[in-house]
């Protein structure tokens, strides 16, 4: 069985052939006896037998030493508890159990007598688990008793084995049993501290009148009053502050879904506008000067290297290139310019559009914003989208 203190050593003394002796166990738990024949180490363990189980009652007086008057084993647990068993040379017994060197049970009688033990106290049978079968014990067996599910018969095996499952119900109930008790014993000591509060409170308060008691009163639930209205107030408080932080949008009239699909395209319109880099303003040129420019530029490619008359210049052929592609250049500029002015009129007839749709729709109570980055007229209820 589990849950049971580890014995770490026994005494004895003036037992059998032993006048003293002791037995510890080591740091593997093992201890290993050795020695002559008839040199105690039956003895010892006999000793301890005798001990934890009250074997052979009627041999005991037997073991205790000539010329001396008792016998005594000594064992001590890892937990601090140590049993005594004494037997006398008049038959009479002695248990006792301590815990940290205080007594904490006997089997003397109130006056000090020695009694006649004829068994193992159950305080301490319940202390070390001993499980009692038909006389014996089943957990504290020695090598000349038959061995359990070996040595047994089927029957005997049920009633051994029901006796232990039996025992092991037993003592986990008790454990339980201990941890409520103590759990009982902390929640009692816990009331008891209060109970002396509750006294020295009262003893120190005898000079208080029944006025002065019923004004206690009183100012109490007027206390209770006024944290529960702080408790209000931080909560408002903190409602307040939550308040402040929301930004309020402005109320904004109807629109209908085509006037927003409308100043959607316009607005698209425009920003396709915005993108469009206009040129530098070009002063117009004479176009039927750079085509004859062109003619005489072709005729001077065609006369080159035909003898020219002494009278007449020869032409610079680099200086008509660069005159040829400046017309070409020209023509260019002057399509753009012609473009950009449609785009110019476009423009002016959308913003006078958009300036009439805009108008309208603050005369029906709706409020459009602009955008700074893009430039789009959205309605700031509805979510805007670059």
């Amino acid at each position: 069985m589990s849950g049971f203190p580890r014995l770490v050593r026994w005494d004895v003394e003036n037992f059998m052939s032993i006048e003293k002796a002791c037995c510890e166990f080591d740091d593997r738990n093992i201890i290993n006896l050795k020695g002559y024949n008839d040199s105690g180490k039956s003895a010892m363990l006999t000793a301890l037998k005798v001990l934890m189980t009250n074997c052979n009652p009627a041999k005991q007086v037997g073991f205790i030493q000539d010329d001396k008057e008792y016998f005594r084993v000594l064992a001590t647990f890892e937990d601090g508890v140590q049993i005594l068993r004494d037997k006398y040379i008049n038959g009479q017994s002695l248990y006792e159990m301590y815990k940290d060197g205080q007594l904490v049970f006997s089997t003397k009688s109130k006056s000090g007598t020695l009694t006649k033990v004829s068994e193992v106290p159950q305080p301490i049978a319940d202390y070390l688990g001993l499980i009692d079968y038909d006389g014996t014990f089943l957990n504290a067996r020695s090598c000349f008793e038959k061995q359990i599910g070996v040595q047994t018969t089927g029957s005997e095996n049920y009633k051994m084995f029901n006796t232990v499952l039996k025992a092991e119900e037993i003592a986990n109930a008790s454990a339980l049993l201990n941890t409520d008790k103590n759990k009982l014993n902390s929640d009692i000591e816990v009331v008891n501290s209060q109970i002396n509060g509750m006294k020295q409170a009262i003893a120190s308060s005898q000079g208080l009148t029944t006025e002065i008691i019923s004004y206690l009163k009183e100012h109490d639930s007027a206390l209770d009053d006024c944290e529960v209205s702080l408790g209000s107030l931080t909560q408002i408080k903190s409602l307040d502050s939550e308040i402040k932080d929301i930004v309020i949008a402005p109320e904004l009239g109807q629109i209908s879904t085509d006037e927003v699909m409308m100043l959607s395209q316009i607005e698209s319109i425009k920003n396709q506008l915005a993108n469009i880099s206009i040129p530098p303003v070009v002063e117009s040129i004479d176009i039927e000067q750079l085509s004859a420019i062109v003619n005489l530029s072709n005729i001077a490619n065609s006369l080159n290297g035909i003898q020219i008359v002494p009278d007449v210049p020869n032409l610079d052929n680099e200086q008509l290139n660069v005159l040829t592609n400046l017309l070409a250049v020209l023509k260019e500029i002057n399509t753009c310019t012609t473009n950009c002015n449609t785009l110019d009129e476009q423009i002016k007839t959308i913003d006078t559009q958009l300036a009439e749709l805009q108008k309208q729709a603050e005369e029906s109570g709706v409020k459009m914003v602009r955008c700074p980055d893009c430039g789009r007229v959205f309605n700031p209820d509805e979510a805007h989208v670059d």
